[in-house]
């Protein structure tokens, strides 16, 4: 029986995609097909081109893929170009190659792109990854453009914002980041790379900042905890310990923090609350150490706090967690 028109077209771009997905591991003979993908307004195929232009750094097709931006603009982008895939793609590929293109990475600021039965702005990665183009090619307006896409209505693009000033890497910015942080809460991640990007720009000024934020025994709190656990500095040990004593309900994270600064003293406190205290308190101690077990001392050491547990029952389930 023969295929219907659909159906030849449906096979046929699957065959396509098939092809352009062989390019990403091995480098192409020819461009054609890479220039044949960018050209078919289709943001499937684009995207994945886009991607392996990127990959193999090829930047002669540099003008094919703002061209190909240009095409899946305008009043049929959300058929042509569904989830903002291919202007994704040819964004983050332009960033890769570090090639500086205003018709994509200033034209895309102002893009908005509303999709679903429960609407949302796909081209939010468009806008954040153009602010992050703004700020690793050192744009003169960079601070400017980051500061607005801080307070975009789209968790997106707020997210590639705090990125994007920990990428600039300018001290006269940690003022807007703690700013951010003082205001309402907002996503767990965008309030994670602000707290990721000042320490990253500032680091010894920001651990007292951070610390700051512990007070607050919320949400947030716990965030700045994980921050201060990963920098791995002394100077963050008693805060932890203070907050680990005074936070409201499970210790988990707070005991994770402190794990996570790998530091004698820190490892010791919470080895000592694993031999010692009641029942939550030394699950929670192992289950923050257990996070190391790959490491053959770390998994010694809580195997013998574990092991110096009268208790049997609670035994067996802290040697669950190994």
């Amino acid at each position: 029986m023969a295929r219907s028109p659909a159906a030849r077209r449906t096979r046929s771009l699957d065959e396509r995609i098939a092809a352009l997905r062989a390019l990403d591991a091995a480098a192409p003979a020819s461009t054609g097909p890479l220039r044949e993908a960018l050209g078919s307004a289709n943001g499937t195929l684009v995207g994945i081109a886009a991607k392996a232009i990127a990959e193999h750094r090829l930047h002669e097709l540099v003008p094919e893929l703002v061209t190909a931006f240009a095409s899946l603009c305008g009043d049929e982008a959300t058929k042509r170009d569904p989830s903002c895939r291919g202007k994704i793609a040819i964004a983050r590929a332009l960033v890769e190659l570090e090639q500086w293109e205003p018709d994509v990475f200033v034209r895309g600021l102002g893009i908005t792109q509303i999709e679903g039965f429960d609407p949302d702005d796909t081209a939010a990665a468009v806008r954040g990854l153009c602010g992050i183009a703004h700020a690793r090619l050192l744009r003169p307006d960079a601070a400017d453009i980051l500061a607005e896409l801080l307070a975009d209505k789209w968790r997106t693009a707020r997210l590639a914002a705090a990125q994007g000033i920990g990428d600039l890497g300018r001290a006269d910015l940690t003022a807007l980041l703690r700013f951010k942080l003082l205001q309402k809460p907002d996503e767990p991640d965008v309030e994670s790379a602000c707290l990721d990007s000042l320490l990253s720009i500032a680091r010894d000024s920001s651990i007292e900042f951070i610390v700051r934020l512990l007070d607050g025994h919320d949400d947030r709190a716990e965030l700045a905890a994980l921050a201060l656990g990963g920098t791995r500095d002394a100077r963050a040990l008693e805060p932890l310990l203070l907050y680990a004593q005074t936070v409201r309900g499970s210790r988990a994270t707070a005991y994770l923090a402190i794990a996570l600064l790998r530091l004698d003293a820190a490892t010791a406190t919470l080895l000592g609350r694993v031999r010692t205290n009641g029942r939550a308190d030394a699950l929670d101690a192992a289950r923050a150490l257990a996070t190391f077990r790959d490491d053959p001392i770390a998994l010694r050491d809580l195997k013998a706090a574990i092991a110096s547990r009268a208790e049997a029952p609670l035994r067996r389930e802290l040697e669950a967690l190994l």
